[in-house]
């Protein structure tokens, strides 16, 4: 009888350890985190616990919430709302929140942004007394905070984050357990789903969402269909589909990630950026002692048809920052705040860019004229159409694509001959036959005028694009055009002699029958390139991946005879510039050896009363990926000044 006594006891142990060795391995007590991209990080801001943060794109400025969760016990240390111009290089973060609520202890926020152009704060507030309130700011135009009200509802228990969808309404996630009790460390070890969502849709509060395991980031898809919660226990990320009407949430799908994710933001082309504590026992051993550390992470996620995908752009053994809570991108740089760490890192990221794989997944293919075109479409606002550059086609963009799209909806399609799209032998790939392709593609989707910004290659389409236009029967209306690096004047744009020869009719036989070597093309496109700006290798092989894709190394010649038809429909295509009312612009690279000064000068010379950007940094033939900033800055100035 001991015996089996004995045997049941020692099976009962086993059991419970294996559990124990199982939720503690889920928990990512094992976990071994190295480091990635925090080579080129430095602190932007020194403040205790930038738990959540936030950056207004159109002002380009960052807020975010602070509070000291490590001030000794019994003393009253009240949390603050801080903003920080991210134009500035010098500049520092600034107190705006106002005096009252005196109790505030700020835990998650959402910034709410309405079409009048009024910004509001809403936030997480977990008082003193035990009360857990909303906290409602609105930002003045001098980036201080008025309190317009504070909301609650016995109905939550312990919010987390949440996110504003109108002037009065959002979601917000509640653990429904305090944090320090043991409630917590039971559905930690249990994995209980105790959690939930709760919807204010102005007057009251209703559940929208139950049974999550540790409800934590919420946000709001871009076009404002789809809700986002990350469930740090579960590991989770939930995807649910929104009444717009009545704030219900319907599930819709539920991704396994990783343990420890926190808070989610939407990036301007519909990805996720995760901040993740991924060993949550290193992390309660960090919120009892500031000196254990413990690991960050930061997630690029994209749900897609076929489920989800993932990219890790940063992470920390914990040296450099512990339990990483937030993070949001700023052109190259990635912001990153935690609740427990007394700063906010900045990050230069060479990952920001969208690799070539990402960009094909990101686009579709439609069939026009019998051939196979490859597009991307993103964004919300006027629609914009990018032409490319060759032959780096519609991925030439890449590096100005989260800024543009976050002003306009952008068409960029892969010219025929060009990137994804068909390369057929012997098809035609005349400027006048790519622009009927690119009329019927926007006829496609339904897009009837559009703002035209066009690179090299791409200029000659949208000049072909004003001809029609002037002539009074356009299939697109154009509101402007705006060139980048082009050959629009074929006396001041320069041809090499390998282009020279690739015309003739030598050029074509070799071209089909020995394409050109890797090596070869490595070298000749990388010098188009400025000397401090080319390609790093690993862009190289995506860029002779564009070109070799459908064979397209064998299409050079047929593809660059427009080098052949600018001179021919120079009259045409100059006098369309010249008689036009649609607006127009120039940014040009005053060292770019196919175009620019003599370009400049022409542009002056015919069009004195059109807008000429020069770009004065040393820049080669590919501005938008030399120096994409520079750009977009000059690129958003003319349409702010002249549109």
């Amino acid at each position: 009888m001991g015996r089996k006594i004995s045997i049941a006891a020692s099976s009962i142990l086993i059991i419970i350890a294996v559990f124990v060795f199982y939720r503690l391995s889920h928990l990512g007590a094992f976990l071994k985190i190295g480091n990635l991209n925090n080579a080129n990080c430095s602190v932007l801001a020194n403040l205790p616990g930038p738990e959540d943060l936030q950056i207004d794109r159109k002002k380009e400025i960052l807020y975010f919430i602070s509070y000291d969760r490590w001030a000794p016990r019994g003393t009253h240390v009240r949390g603050g709302i801080y903003s920080l111009d991210l134009k500035a290089s010098q500049a520092g973060p600034k107190l705006i929140c106002p005096d009252k609520p005196e109790d505030f202890h700020p835990h998650g926020f959402s910034l709410y942004q309405d079409n009048e152009g009024d910004n509001l704060l809403f936030v997480i507030n977990h008082r003193q007394d035990g009360r857990q309130t909303i906290e409602v700011f609105a930002i003045q135009p001098n980036d201080r905070l008025q309190h317009l009200e504070t909301i609650e509802s016995r109905l939550v228990k312990w919010p987390n984050d949440l996110v504003a969808v109108g002037p009065r309404q959002f979601y917000l996630t509640d653990i429904n357990r305090p944090y320090n009790g043991i409630g917590l460390k039971i559905d930690a070890l249990l994995q209980l789903r105790k959690g939930r969502v709760v919807y204010y849709d102005g007057s009251d509060f209703q559940i929208v969402a139950e049974d999550l395991s540790f409800p934590n980031g919420i946000n709001l898809s871009n076009d404002g269909k789809s809700v986002y919660v990350s469930e740090t226990l579960a590991g989770n990320i939930d995807v649910f589909q929104r009444d717009r009407t009545s704030g219900r949430l319907n599930l819709l799908e539920s991704h396994f990630v990783r343990v420890g994710l926190d808070n989610i933001t939407v990036l301007q082309d519909g990805s996720l950026l995760v901040a993740v504590q991924p060993n949550l026992i290193a992390l309660a051993r960090h919120f009892k002692n500031p000196l254990a550390t413990s690991p960050s992470q930061v997630l690029k996620i994209r749900i897609n048809e076929e489920g989800y995908d993932f990219q890790e752009i940063y992470s920390s053994s914990g040296a450099q920052l512990s339990g990483a809570s937030v993070a949001a991108l700023y052109k190259n740089r990635l912001i990153i705040g935690s609740a427990s760490e007394p700063k906010i890192l900045s990050c230069e990221l060479d990952c920001a860019d969208i690799k070539l794989k990402e960009w094909k997944e990101k686009g579709r293919f439609v069939t026009i004229k019998s051939h196979q075109i490859f597009y991307v479409v993103e964004g919300e606002g006027p629609e914009l159409l990018l032409l490319h550059a060759y032959p780096t086609a519609s991925w030439g963009w890449h590096r100005m694509w989260p800024e543009l799209t976050g002003h306009f909806r952008v068409v960029a399609p892969d010219l025929l001959g060009s990137g994804f799209s068909d390369k057929p032998p012997d098809g035609d790939y005349s400027i006048t036959y790519l622009t009927d392709v690119v009329e019927e593609l926007l006829s496609k989707l339904k897009i009837k005028e559009t703002h035209v910004l066009a690179h090299a290659y791409g200029s000659l389409v949208a000049q072909e694009l004003l001809a029609r236009f002037n002539e009074g029967s356009p299939k697109i209306c154009l509101r402007s055009v705006c060139f980048i690096d082009g050959g629009i004047f074929p006396e001041t744009a320069k041809t090499t002699p390998m282009q020279k020869f690739l015309l003739t009719s030598a050029g074509k036989a070799v071209a089909r029958n020995f394409p050109t070597p890797y090596v070869i093309f490595k070298r000749n496109f990388s010098n188009t390139f400025g000397p401090e700006t080319r390609p790093s290798s690993q862009e190289m092989k995506e860029f002779w991946e564009l070109l070799t894709y459908n064979d397209g190394q064998r299409r050079v010649p047929e593809v660059i005879q427009y080098l052949n038809e600018r001179i021919h429909k120079r009259d045409r295509w100059v006098n369309a510039l010249q008689k036009t009312t649609v607006p127009l612009c120039l940014i040009n690279s005053i060292s770019d050896e196919f175009t620019g000064k003599a370009t400049n000068k022409q542009w002056r010379r015919l069009l004195p009363h059109s807008s000429l950007i020069e770009l004065a940094s040393p820049v080669g033939h590919y501005p938008p990926l030399e120096d994409p900033d520079a750009v977009l800055k000059a690129y958003f100035d003319y349409v702010e000044k002249y549109l």
